[in-house]
Formats: C-alpha cells, sequence, structure tokens
C-alpha cells in the first residue's frame, strides 16, 4: 500500500477549512426558511431538467474508504461535475424535449507520492423527457414527467482495467409534500467491443434503481439504492448525500455516504465503504 504524505494532507484539510469558514461567514438569513413543498420540487425538476444541473456537482477533499484495498490509499479525492442541455424544447404534438447529459467523475490519489488520479468514469446521455403540467393550486402526489434515456459509462482505460456498461433506462420523478421518488428501471446491451465486464456489469448492477429525496426548510438528504434482485448470490448498494447552504454564493456543505458495489466502475465487482465531506454547487 502506498504512504500518505501526512503534510499535504494537513495542507489541504486547512486550506478547506478556511474556504468553509469564509464561506460560511457570507452566508444570509434574509432568506425565509419557509417554502413550499411542491415549489421545492418544481425548481428541483427546472434545474435539473432544463437548465444546466444534472448529477451533483461536487468537490471531496476527503474520501475514506473503510475497505482496505491493495492498490490504493484508503483516503483519495474526488469530485464529479454534470450538467445538461436541451436541444429541442417543446416538441409537438406531445410537448416533449430532447437533450444531451454529461457526467464525469474523478477518484485521484492526491495524498501518495505520485499523485496518479486512479480513475475517471465519463457518462455520456441522450435523453427524451415528457413533462406534466400540474393545476393550478393542486397539492398532493404528483409525477414530473418521464424520462427515456440512451445511456453510456465508461473509464476510458485499456487492458484489463478496461471498464463500459451501456444502457437504456426510464425513470420519473414523483413529489409528495417534502419527498421525491424517483424510480428508474433500465435494459443494459453490449456495445460494438469485445469488452466481457459489458456483460459481467449489469450482474452487480441489476436493472432497477430509487432515489428518494427528502428536504427540510435548507436542508436535504438524498438516499440512492440499488439491487440486483438475485437472492441467491445478491448485490447492492447504498448511497446516502446530506447537503446545507453555507453560501449565497451558492456552495453548499456536502457530505456523501457510500456503502456496495459499483460505487466506480473499477470497483463494479468488490465492495465500498466510504465517507467524504466537501462542497458542492448543486444538490
Amino acid at each position: 500500500m502506498k504512504t500518505s504524505r501526512p503534510g499535504l494532507t494537513l495542507f489541504v484539510f486547512i486550506f478547506f477549512l478556511f474556504i468553509c469558514t469564509g464561506l460560511y461567514a457570507q452566508s444570509s438569513d434574509k432568506s425565509s426558511d419557509k417554502s413550499a413543498d411542491k415549489n421545492f420540487f418544481d425548481e428541483y425538476i427546472t434545474n435539473t431538467l432544463h437548465i444546466e444541473s444534472y448529477e451533483p456537482v461536487y468537490f471531496l477533499p476527503f474520501l475514506m474508504d473503510f475497505t482496505e484495498h491493495d492498490d490504493r490509499d484508503p483516503i483519495e479525492v474526488t469530485f464529479q461535475v454534470s450538467f445538461k442541455k436541451n436541444i429541442v424544447q417543446d416538441i409537438t404534438p406531445l410537448g416533449f424535449d430532447m437533450g444531451i447529459a454529461f457526467t464525469q467523475t474523478i477518484w485521484w490519489q492526491l495524498y501518495t507520492f505520485s499523485n496518479p488520479i486512479r480513475e475517471t468514469v465519463y457518462a455520456p446521455e441522450f435523453y427524451f423527457y415528457f413533462p406534466f403540467h400540474r393545476e393550478s393550486g393542486e397539492d398532493g402526489l404528483f409525477c414530473h414527467g418521464i424520462k427515456l434515456a440512451v445511456a453510456h459509462k465508461s473509464n476510458g482505460q485499456t487492458g484489463d482495467n478496461n471498464r463500459s456498461w451501456n444502457r437504456i433506462f426510464l425513470d420519473a420523478p414523483i413529489s409528495i409534500k417534502s419527498f421525491m421518488f424517483i424510480p428508474r428501471i433500465w435494459w443494459s446491451f453490449k456495445g460494438i467491443g469485445n469488452d466481457s465486464t459489458e456483460i459481467d456489469i449489469p450482474r452487480y448492477m441489476g436493472m432497477c434503481d430509487l432515489t428518494v429525496i427528502s428536504h427540510w426548510k435548507k436542508h436535504v438528504l438524498r438516499l440512492y439504492g440499488r439491487t440486483n434482485f438475485n437472492f441467491k448470490n445478491i448485490k447492492s448498494a447504498l448511497q446516502v448525500d446530506y447537503s446545507y447552504p453555507i453560501s449565497t454564493a451558492g456552495f453548499y456543505l456536502y457530505i456523501k455516504y457510500f456503502l456496495g458495489y459499483g460505487e466506480s466502475l473499477l470497483d463494479y465487482y468488490r465492495t465500498v465503504n466510504k465517507i467524504g465531506a466537501g462542497l458542492s454547487l448543486s444538490r
């Protein structure tokens, strides 16, 4: 196992603490803690499906893995950028949107002597989104729309470390009061290449997942669960995200916990038990 550099670790920790302190000092109490549940989720859907943000955009200077692996240091840096853009909106006669999305996630062994970027995962998507419209004054269970997408995910590596996964998925965000449920189901298919992991990955990733989002005042809790439903050889994953605004400039405290299979493509076949803290620009 690679040896960590405590001096660099301490420097990054002090720098991160300084940034968080400065951002918190800028925070304002002018915004009201109270907002209607339906307005929150209407805004959430607008931001994630019609403008720019898609998956959470974050930077975690400390991500700790409690499961020991011989090929890496247990503490690393991870960050993610994600955006989407509608190509065409309100296509008649069905009124659906068509667009593209892209997410890139990086795991960086910053605290080792050679500082290698351990893995980079690229995830482009092409989607159709069919929005539903809430009646004025309606409050209660509401499905915001249906999304049909073709998604690719790969790490751009060669040889034994090459990983790729293709799928077509369908999801439908549903909200009620302070909760949103996003069930998603998919069908995995093999690409043009001869990557054997394309067949193996779906055995661990299954064919569906569920995201549950809850907000209370400024606090947002996001739960994600996935399983392959193979009870003889079950492979599951659980992710818990928490965020809280610490700046009027749009920065959030972001805490992430992941347990199970498929946290990255390299680790699709082995479990990790990770927790990290940092900043996010979207949630």
